[in-house]
């Protein structure tokens, strides 16, 4: 089956939230205050969630661009 969009949109799973959980857990018992690094942490208790893994790692990341000439803004 070709990698096409349609394919990467039906292989989205909702998050972990156990692995989000765990993810914040440890973020605040690190030697920092509690919310110092603001939405970075917040991006990674995402991330814990999207890949279930509390110490998430991007090996191959994308970017979908859209455009369109609609007259919104």
């Amino acid at each position: 089956m070709p990698d096409t969009i349609y394919n990467r949109a039906a292989a989205i799973r909702p998050l972990n939230s156990q692995a989000m959980m765990r993810a914040e857990f440890r973020l605040d018992d690190l030697t920092k205050p509690k919310g110092s690094l603001g939405i970075l942490e917040k991006i990674v208790i995402q991330l814990a969630g999207i890949t279930g893994n509390i110490i998430p790692s991007i090996d191959n990341a994308g970017c979908v661009i859209f455009a369109a000439d609609h007259g919104v803004s």
